[in-house]
């Protein structure tokens, strides 16, 4: 999956049954947020088979 980012911020992206989480799993990227330094994103994840569910929050720094 990709997501086009132009400007400060965008809405979500969501990659269902990536091959590293395995069949039935979803990977969702939210909440991109760019200040001319930093891109940040939340990043939730529902695991196959009900395996619970994870939420992370993802920060980059450019210089």
């Amino acid at each position: 999956a990709m997501l086009n980012f132009n400007g400060t911020s965008a809405g979500e992206a969501v990659l269902e049954n990536p091959p590293a989480l395995g069949e039935g799993s979803k990977a969702t990227v939210t909440d991109f947020a760019f200040d001319g330094k930093s891109l940040t994103a939340g990043l939730d994840i529902e695991f196959a088979n009900n395996g619970g569910t994870a939420h992370s929050i993802l920060e980059s720094t450019c210089e």
